[in-house]
């Protein structure tokens, strides 16, 4: 089993972090070609008894899922612009790196 030391803040490894954090960018970046996420409806869950039940529950997880998506862009691209130099390294830019290497899910998430 391969096993590595947890990741710790402190200290900002420019080329480290590129070399493991990108290929999870450039993956995040391929999956979203698609459809844009400013086009995907962030407008209220369907409410009433017309649509029953389960229709609401569908409606109210689906926007979950499209805020999820967004939140997560918005800290991937954030990412994205330290590693780039574009940027300045904020502490919940780094939390979220250091989350990502150490292979656990960003808190913000």
């Amino acid at each position: 089993v391969l096993m590595r030391p947890d990741v710790t803040s402190g200290k900002f490894d420019k080329e480290r972090w590129t070399r493991e954090l990108k290929p999870i960018l450039d993956t995040w970046e391929k999956l979203n070609q698609g459809p844009d996420l400013k086009k995907l409806d962030k407008g209220s869950p369907i409410h009433g008894s017309m649509e029953g039940p389960v229709a609401s529950f569908l409606a109210q997880e689906r926007l979950n899922a499209v805020l999820l998506m967004h939140v997560v862009k918005a800290s991937l691209a954030s990412l994205r612009r330290v590693l780039e130099g574009t940027s300045l390294l904020t502490s919940e830019v780094e939390k979220t790196a250091v989350a990502m290497l150490n292979h656990e899910v960003p808190v913000t998430w």
